[in-house]
Protein backbone atom coordinates (compact mmCIF):
# COMPACT_ATOMS: atom_id res chain seq x y z
CA UNK A 1 0.00 0.00 0.00
CA UNK A 2 2.94 2.49 0.65
CA UNK A 3 4.15 1.53 -2.47
CA UNK A 4 1.34 2.15 -4.40
CA UNK A 5 0.83 5.64 -2.31
CA UNK A 6 4.26 6.99 -3.39
CA UNK A 7 5.11 6.73 0.61
CA UNK A 8 8.16 5.82 0.45
CA UNK A 9 9.62 5.30 4.03
CA UNK A 10 7.00 2.79 4.83
CA UNK A 11 6.93 0.72 1.60
CA UNK A 12 10.76 0.45 2.87
CA UNK A 13 9.61 -0.39 6.21
CA UNK A 14 7.34 -3.03 5.21
CA UNK A 15 9.50 -4.36 2.81
CA UNK A 16 12.48 -4.88 5.20
CA UNK A 17 9.79 -6.81 7.94
CA UNK A 18 8.49 -8.71 5.10
CA UNK A 19 11.83 -9.77 3.73
CA UNK A 20 13.32 -10.36 7.45
CA UNK A 21 12.58 -14.29 7.62
CA UNK A 22 13.72 -17.27 5.24
CA UNK A 23 11.28 -19.35 4.44
CA UNK A 24 10.96 -23.23 3.05
CA UNK A 25 9.72 -23.62 -0.48
CA UNK A 26 7.56 -26.57 0.65
CA UNK A 27 5.37 -25.24 2.67
CA UNK A 28 6.06 -21.32 2.05
CA UNK A 29 6.22 -20.53 -1.39
CA UNK A 30 3.17 -17.68 -1.14
CA UNK A 31 5.53 -15.77 1.22
CA UNK A 32 8.29 -16.12 -0.77
CA UNK A 33 6.57 -14.56 -4.03
CA UNK A 34 5.49 -12.00 -1.15
CA UNK A 35 9.71 -11.18 -0.25
CA UNK A 36 10.13 -11.50 -4.21
CA UNK A 37 7.59 -8.35 -5.04
CA UNK A 38 9.19 -6.53 -1.95
CA UNK A 39 12.55 -7.15 -3.41
CA UNK A 40 11.87 -5.66 -6.66
CA UNK A 41 9.54 -2.95 -4.86
CA UNK A 42 12.86 -2.05 -2.72
CA UNK A 43 14.66 -1.52 -6.33
CA UNK A 44 11.99 0.46 -7.87
CA UNK A 45 12.10 2.96 -4.83
CA UNK A 46 15.37 3.51 -5.29
CA UNK A 47 15.44 3.80 -8.90
CA UNK A 48 12.00 6.48 -8.87
CA UNK A 49 14.33 8.04 -6.26
CA UNK A 50 17.79 8.40 -8.12
CA UNK A 51 15.72 9.72 -11.73
CA UNK A 52 13.81 12.15 -8.98
CA UNK A 53 17.17 13.71 -8.24
CA UNK A 54 18.07 13.59 -12.12
CA UNK A 55 20.37 10.76 -11.70
CA UNK A 56 21.35 8.16 -14.35
CA UNK A 57 21.04 4.23 -13.41
CA UNK A 58 22.99 2.88 -15.62
CA UNK A 59 26.39 4.72 -14.70
CA UNK A 60 28.64 3.80 -11.76
CA UNK A 61 29.72 7.44 -11.50
CA UNK A 62 26.83 10.42 -10.58
CA UNK A 63 26.11 11.20 -14.17
CA UNK A 64 23.42 13.53 -14.12
CA UNK A 65 20.20 13.25 -16.96
CA UNK A 66 20.81 15.30 -19.99
CA UNK A 67 17.89 18.34 -19.66
CA UNK A 68 17.47 21.90 -21.14
CA UNK A 69 19.46 23.41 -17.84
CA UNK A 70 17.42 26.18 -16.19
CA UNK A 71 19.48 26.45 -12.87
CA UNK A 72 22.56 25.86 -11.86
CA UNK A 73 22.88 22.27 -10.59
CA UNK A 74 24.55 21.70 -6.76
CA UNK A 75 28.73 20.58 -6.77
CA UNK A 76 27.79 16.96 -4.82
CA UNK A 77 30.08 16.25 -1.84
CA UNK A 78 32.15 12.80 -2.18
CA UNK A 79 29.70 12.14 1.00
CA UNK A 80 26.85 12.26 -1.21
CA UNK A 81 28.90 11.01 -4.36
CA UNK A 82 29.34 7.92 -2.30
CA UNK A 83 25.82 7.56 -0.75
CA UNK A 84 24.62 7.87 -4.84
CA UNK A 85 27.10 4.98 -5.87
CA UNK A 86 25.57 2.89 -2.66
CA UNK A 87 22.24 3.56 -3.87
CA UNK A 88 23.29 2.34 -7.36
CA UNK A 89 24.33 -1.11 -5.68
CA UNK A 90 21.45 -2.03 -3.82
CA UNK A 91 18.76 -1.67 -6.85
CA UNK A 92 21.35 -4.53 -8.04
CA UNK A 93 21.34 -6.45 -4.78
CA UNK A 94 17.82 -6.04 -4.59
CA UNK A 95 16.93 -7.49 -8.24
CA UNK A 96 19.68 -10.61 -7.34
CA UNK A 97 17.67 -11.39 -3.99
CA UNK A 98 14.52 -11.34 -5.83
CA UNK A 99 15.62 -13.43 -8.96
CA UNK A 100 16.66 -16.28 -6.08
CA UNK A 101 14.20 -16.45 -4.33
CA UNK A 102 12.43 -16.40 -7.69
CA UNK A 103 14.52 -19.76 -9.20
CA UNK A 104 13.94 -21.16 -5.50
CA UNK A 105 10.54 -21.71 -6.11
CA UNK A 106 10.85 -22.16 -9.95
CA UNK A 107 9.10 -18.63 -10.77
CA UNK A 108 11.89 -17.51 -13.12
Amino acid sequence: MGFDWDINQLAIKACEFVTMDKWEKKNASDMILCQIECYYMLAQIYIDKLLGEKFEIGFQDDVRIEEEKEEEEEELTPERKKEILQEKKQIIDYYLQGLKLAALIDQT
